[in-house]
């Protein structure tokens, strides 16, 4: 389990960055921070946000533990194309 300190140093570090990046990458960040947070609602629609915003690795998502508290989640899957379902 990561600490507290850790995770708020890690937040700040991801909304700092996120600013400064385009193409999806800046809103992965924050979805990222959500995700550690364990943040699950806020994480899955932030992940969207970033795949529609243009991020192109969603395959990434499915091997990052900043995600893990959704990996098993339906919705997460379609997103990220581990369904044959699309994505709502």
């Amino acid at each position: 389990m990561t600490d507290t300190a850790s995770i708020a140093g890690r937040s700040v570090s991801h909304y700092s960055v996120s600013e400064k990046l385009g193409g999806g990458t800046g809103v992965v960040y924050k979805a990222c921070t959500y995700g550690v947070l364990g943040r699950k609602p806020e994480a899955l629609a932030t992940l969207k946000k970033a795949l529609d915003a243009g991020y192109g690795n969603p395959n990434w998502a499915v091997r990052d533990s900043d995600f893990e508290c959704l990996h098993v989640n339906p919705e997460f899957r379609k997103l990220v194309g581990l369904s044959d379902a699309p994505a709502s």
